[in-house]
């Protein structure tokens, strides 16, 4: 298993019906607190960008140059390679305005990406094309593809959660602070907490899913499947 990449965008929009105050407020008056209005018309956008590109097949590289690509294998013979490493990341946008001495703050809009550097599979081109090792290492490595997906899927329900969480200030409730700039802190630290640890689960359900399909079990089968390798 190799790192790589994966294509597909979902884009939503989303209102809030609360949020919780996650910003150390100033210290104002109750009038001037409750002047930090919001509005449902000020929209609060989420946008849950997943990068699968689809996957290309390769048959020009031999079991060598294979070998010096990863790290995996039957006693290090590479046979056949697929990217399926994933990079992940955040991005907030703000809003505010003057409130007197203050300043009422909201986060305009909030991305999670999903990246996928490359879905390419190599097959070694020591197997010929439709012979019986070439069909049984190209599956091998598109079930490395389909479980990197499948793994994406699930846990999207949870990636939409960390971008509608109500502990992320909005333009229909809006924070009343101090300065823009302690509060973007604040916010970025948020995100951090919501998003980041979930990322390392997923990062970590993935090793531990492609590590099954490369155990001694799995290649047992694989080579189990043709009389000649």
């Amino acid at each position: 298993m190799s790192r790589g990449r994966m294509i597909g965008r979902m884009r939503s929009r989303a209102v809030l019906l609360a949020a919780a105050l996650v910003i150390p407020t100033p210290v104002v008056s109750g009038a001037a607190a409750a002047q930090c209005q919001g509005s449902p018309e000020i929209s609060y956008d989420i946008d849950l960008d997943i990068d699968i590109p689809k996957a290309r097949l390769h048959h020009d590289r031999g079991i060598a140059e294979l070998g010096r690509m990863a790290v995996h294998g039957p006693r290090g013979r590479i046979l056949g390679v697929a990217n399926t490493g994933l990079d992940f990341g955040w991005r907030v946008e703000f809003a505010w305005r003057p409130e007197g001495e203050a300043f009422c703050f909201w986060v305009r809009r909030t991305e999670l990406t999903i990246h996928h550097p490359s879905s390419d599979i190599y097959v070694a081109r020591e197997y010929r094309r439709g012979t019986c090792p070439y069909r049984a290492v190209l599956a091998h490595e598109r079930q490395h593809i389909r479980t990197s997906r499948e793994l994406i899927n699930r846990y999207i329900p949870r990636l939409r959660w960390v971008l509608t969480s109500l502990r992320i200030p909005t333009g229909q409730r809006p924070v009343l602070v101090g300065s823009p700039e302690q509060a973007k802190s604040e916010v970025r630290a948020l995100m951090k907490d919501l998003a980041e640890p979930l990322f390392r689960e997923m990062a970590k359900a993935l090793g531990a899913a492609q590590a099954k399909i490369d155990s001694p079990a799995s290649y047992k089968r694989l080579f189990k499947q043709c009389k000649k390798w």
